[in-house]
């Protein structure tokens, strides 16, 4: 739809399988001109690693801030 309309940049995060591991990618490109001639310009960036370890940072201020206040 977006090199349809020719419209400029756009950004996605999705989920694909690659050799049966599933990945999280953030896709981010711009479309450069419009109609037949239009082409898009981008990169794809696999940030799987970024959130599991944004995931356990997470949990690990949630368990220290679960002992904090178990803690007189």
């Amino acid at each position: 739809a977006y090199i349809r309309r020719g419209d400029g940049g756009f950004e996605e995060v999705m989920r694909i399988r690659v050799a049966d591991v599933i990945k999280t990618v953030r896709v981010k490109a711009t479309v450069i001109g419009s109609g037949s001639r239009a082409r898009v310009l981008g990169v794809d960036l696999d940030i799987t690693d970024q959130l599991l370890a944004q995931e356990k940072i997470e949990e690990t201020a949630e368990n220290l801030q679960a002992v904090l206040d178990g803690s007189p």
